[in-house]
């Protein structure tokens, strides 16, 4: 069964590798053209986070972990998504931060190895994933360089809204495996975790080579 376990792990891992591979140069849903309109904000705002298997990555695995963990208020992703809102708007405004995709890819790998090995681990790193989150949201802010206030509100609505809906689905499919399939936590637990250590790796090695 271990041997199963793992052999799933690291076919999530290279899959997230292969994946990420073919879609890196797609971090940006309009080319990297800052929206002018409303609904050019909004549909960036909705793609931004999924066609970034980076960010896409880290957003499932902490949703995965707040339900191992036990996380039952809000609270807390509320501050991890006011965290990417609020790195966007600092873009936005002109701060700039050194070393942020090298600082998401760590983010990305240190979320999948605490899926991994440590899900408990959450409640002492809530600060670190904070500051992470600070760093996807920067990374966000990117698309809304030179884009006018409407645009960017929505823009920011949407990539709000989708981090809500894929971590919550993230957060609610652990529950519901927890409660129903508890024999298969495992394999979704070192699955998720290997998947996102994967993208997270060859995230980090594509900063460092290319």
């Amino acid at each position: 069964m271990q041997t199963r376990i793992r052999q799933l792990a690291v076919t999530a891992a290279g899959l997230g590798a292969l994946v990420w591979g073919g879609s890196v140069w797609a971090h940006h849903p309009m080319g990297g053209a800052a929206p002018t309109t409303l609904g050019q904000g909004l549909l960036s705002g909705l793609a931004h986070p999924v066609i970034g298997l980076d960010h896409l990555a880290f957003i499932l695995a902490i949703g995965v972990i707040c339900a191992l963990v036990g996380v039952r208020r809000l609270a807390y992703p509320v501050a991890l998504i006011g965290a990417t809102v609020l790195g966007a708007l600092a873009h936005w405004f002109g701060a700039s931060v050194p070393l942020v995709e090298f600082v998401i890819g760590a983010s990305v790998i240190a979320a999948g190895v605490m899926l991994l090995r440590f899900p408990e681990t959450l409640r002492l790193a809530a600060v670190p994933v904070v500051v992470a989150a600070l760093f996807h949201g920067i990374a966000y802010g990117e698309t809304i360089i030179g884009a006018e206030p409407m645009p960017v509100i929505a823009y920011l609505v949407g990539f709000g809204l989708i981090q809500s809906l894929l971590g919550g689905g993230a957060f609610l499919l652990t529950r519901w495996v927890m409660i129903r399939k508890p024999t298969r936590l495992r394999i979704l637990r070192i699955g998720g975790g290997g998947m996102a250590a994967g993208v997270g790796t060859v995230a980090l090695l594509l900063q460092i080579l290319v």
